[in-house]
């Protein structure tokens, strides 16, 4: 059947006629392109604030390790004395343990060889012998004059004799704000391994 022209010619422009769609797709287009932005913010929001954090956890651990930087090396130092003075206190324990001198006798006897210008400030114990420090009251001449009488009194000792191998004077100097003449007296047990010094020839 062959088909009818219309019945009335057709003006209308297309074109300009409005879309009656209740939905356009440019809203679908959008709104995905309005999720997507606020999911890139909500990302790099979440992002910031873990930077703000680590960075506040690394300003935190920074300041507690500057804070502990102190305490650490008072530590430190205080372990360092500690074994020198385990070192000092072991070779007390040896010197009284290998029966060389009785402690107490040792300081008894020396007492009783003081001279009466003379005392005597410190008794170094070591494994090798013993160190004796101490000052003289008099003229330099005769505060020299004493220590050196002092040091031939103790070489003669025959208490100190039978346990020291040698008695000799480290140093004799002026105290010019005391006004005494300090000395220092080493005393070497017999039979002590002295450290040599000075390189081989």
């Amino acid at each position: 059947m062959a088909s009818l022209p219309s019945w009335h010619p057709d003006f209308r422009v297309l074109d300009r006629l409005p879309d009656i769609k209740p939905v356009r797709t440019i809203f679908f287009i959008n709104g995905a392109a309005v999720l997507v932005a606020l999911a890139l913010a909500i990302y790099v929001g979440y992002r910031e604030v873990a930077l703000w954090t680590l960075r506040q956890d690394t300003v935190a651990v920074e300041t507690e390790v500057n804070n502990n930087k102190v305490a650490s090396r008072k530590a430190v130092e205080l372990f360092v004395k500690f074994k020198e003075q385990e070192q000092s206190v072991k070779a007390l324990q040896q010197f009284v343990a290998s029966g060389k001198l009785v402690l107490s006798d040792f300081v008894l006897h020396l007492g009783s060889t003081i001279p009466l210008n003379a005392r005597l400030n410190s008794i170094d114990y070591k494994s090798t012998g013993v160190v004796l420090r101490g000052d003289m009251s008099g003229g330099a001449e005769e505060a020299s004059g004493l220590v050196f009488t002092y040091l031939d009194v103790l070489r003669r000792d025959k208490v100190l004799a039978g346990a020291f191998e040698s008695i000799t004077l480290n140093s004799v100097v002026r105290d010019a704000g005391s006004a005494r003449m300090r000395f220092e007296f080493g005393l070497s047990f017999k039979g002590a391994v002295t450290k040599k010094t000075g390189g081989a020839k």
